[in-house]
């Protein structure tokens, strides 16, 4: 099963770290090349009530190649047309987008992807 979460920012790399600690694999995607650069060269870095450093596979979406089973969706709203559009080729004929945006995006995203591949 190949999973990606796309848009991972801050809670993003938090929870890529954490599936990534658990054994699992997973790859994060951001456009923030910065971001992605540091997470290649130095691990994903979670500091608060537990402190880790986890290795994690990050690409920026230029990268991105073949067909996901689970996209988590990590991104602002505002962006959903454009951003679940691109990611539709992405998406295994019988993969989930996964929405972890706040409010209802799923009515928009589904009217991209198609009800049947999209979860909230």
């Amino acid at each position: 099963m190949r999973v990606a979460i796309y848009g991972a920012g801050s809670l993003g790399t938090i929870l890529g770290a954490f599936i990534s600690k658990a054994g699992e694999k997973i790859e994060l995607i951001n456009r923030n090349k910065a971001h992605i650069e540091a997470l290649q060269n130095s691990g994903a870095q979670v500091v608060g009530t537990m402190q880790f450093t986890q290795s994690v596979e990050a690409y920026t979406p230029d990268k991105m190649s073949g067909v996901y089973d689970i996209i988590f969706l990590m991104t602002k709203q505002q962006y959903n047309a454009q951003v679940v559009s691109s990611l539709k080729e992405y998406l295994a004929a019988d993969g989930v987008l996964v929405t972890f945006q706040n409010g209802l995006p799923e009515v928009q995203i589904a009217e991209i992807l198609g009800e049947e591949r999209v979860l909230g």
